[in-house]
């Protein structure tokens, strides 16, 4: 007893073709380290691309897979750190520390952004942030009367 295989035609070209896709330019991902809370500023980022938050599923995934515009890393999380300083070198990916003023020499060779502001599109909030800002430390005596002020305020919440 023999078993018979039907033949199957062949499939049509469009289907069996290998077809490359199509060269892409790489649109530049940016990865905000923040230090102080940017929950508030994600509709804002939204606006003008995709957010990701870091959190610990993404540990073995390559950030250029990562489907965002910006992806959001945490200043304290020491794992989302190392993971995203992995990246460094890479030419698509752009750095920027979202801080508070006192802290704009903590990544020093990065760009420090302290506010986000509205733009008209995509490029234009880009530029915004990735444009290197030329801020005057202020006087200490300022810097210790403003963290006072702040301290005074959280604590009448």
């Amino acid at each position: 007893m023999s078993l018979s295989v039907p033949v199957l035609p062949p499939l049509p070209p469009v289907i069996g073709a290998v077809v490359e896709p199509n060269p892409k330019k790489s649109h530049t991902k940016i990865i905000l380290i923040y230090s102080k809370d940017i929950d508030d500023q994600i509709p804002l980022l939204s606006q003008y691309g995709k957010v990701v938050k870091w959190n610990s599923s993404l540990i073995n995934i390559n950030i250029q897979q990562i489907d965002c515009d910006y992806l959001l890393v945490p200043a304290s999380d020491k794992v989302a750190l190392q993971n995203a300083e992995r990246h460094f070198d890479d030419e698509n990916i752009e750095y920027v520390h979202y801080s508070h003023f006192w802290e704009v020499d903590f990544y020093d060779n990065i760009n420090a952004v302290t506010k986000f502001k509205h733009a008209k599109d995509a490029a234009d909030f880009n530029k915004s942030i990735l444009n290197e800002k030329k801020l005057k430390s202020p006087s200490k005596i300022i810097t210790c009367l403003s963290f006072l002020v702040n301290f005074f305020v959280s604590l009448k919440k």
